[in-house]
């Protein structure tokens, strides 16, 4: 079972370093984008399998902003450049953490081959059309922003437009892919198959990345609309990275040593969990590596 681990990162070289020594053995090569923003490049550990991608290939990433997309297009591109054979590929941050053993990620991925594991919001879920109406209207870059002011400067131009669960027809913006909108969470595990049909649609439809220069939280739509748009929708499953949002809306709470109870419990469906910030919590983190050990 050869996984390609593509990973998302900022900050925390020694964090980052523990992560990928707890999911490094022969089946797994590591490919990682460094915002530019960091300069903790050259800390990242130096091996055989570690492929950092250059400066030229690498985009200073914002929150909601389309540079998320950009960086994990690239590191995909780059594991399929590389010639080498995998089965998935997995999109992971530099604040994850392994819930369980490489053992058991590779047997559960045994056990499901052929399968995607991909989180998808659609039509059904009660919330869908405030998720909706992120993508329906332009946004300029700056409403991203985490100020008081903005934030009541985008409700109201979300009511102004509609509300916040609708669109007078006036504001849609015309779309260049005749197909849905479907959410869910950014992290995913895909055959490498599904990931480079993906790429090479982005690729051919370079309107479709576009579209999402003036939305809000683009990773949490752009993959998963055309996964499900795919023949690889019916083979689909839940995702395997656990985050805890509890109420927090613009990013994921802090995991702590608090927290183990609720890890234990979800390993039984989740191979990872994030997110870990080693300056606010280290023991959780070495618990998680230690308990591991063992079981490599």
């Amino acid at each position: 079972m050869k996984i390609a681990y593509i990973m998302l990162c900022h900050k925390n070289s020694k964090q980052i370093n523990m992560l990928i020594d707890k999911l490094m053995n022969d089946n797994a090569d590591f490919y990682i984008h460094v915002d530019l923003k960091s300069k903790i490049g050259n800390e990242i550990s130096q091996k055989n399998n570690i492929f950092i991608l250059p400066k030229e290939k690498s985009y200073s990433v914002s929150w909601g902003g389309n540079e998320m997309i950009l960086a994990t297009l690239s590191l995909i591109r780059e594991v399929k450049n590389s010639g080498k054979k995998y089965d998935y590929i997995w999109l992971i941050s530099g604040q994850d953490f392994p819930i369980v053993s490489t053992k058991i990620i590779e047997q559960r991925l045994m056990d499901n081959f052929g399968y995607n594991f991909i989180d998808i919001i659609d039509k059904e879920y009660k919330e869908y059309n405030a998720y909706k109406k992120l993508y329906e209207i332009k946004y300029p870059k700056w409403i991203t922003k985490n100020k008081f002011y903005i934030k009541l400067i985008k409700r109201i131009y979300m009511i102004l437009t509609g509300g916040l669960k609708y669109t007078f027809k006036i504001f849609r913006r015309k779309r260049n892919f005749d197909f849905d909108f479907y959410f869910g969470s950014q992290w995913w595990t895909l055959t490498s198959e599904c990931a480079y049909d993906l790429l090479d649609y982005c690729d051919e439809n370079p309107k479709y990345i576009k579209y999402f220069d003036n939305v809000i939280i683009p990773d949490e739509c752009f993959f998963q609309t055309l996964f499900m748009n795919t023949k690889y929708s019916k083979l689909r499953k839940d995702n395997l990275t656990f985050v805890n949002w509890k109420n927090n809306k613009r990013s994921p709470e802090n995991l702590t040593i608090n927290d183990l109870s609720i890890l234990k419990q979800i390993s039984k469906e989740k191979c990872l969990a994030r997110k870990f910030d080693i300056d606010v919590d280290d023991e959780i983190i070495l618990m998680l590596n230690e308990n591991m050990d063992g079981d490599k």
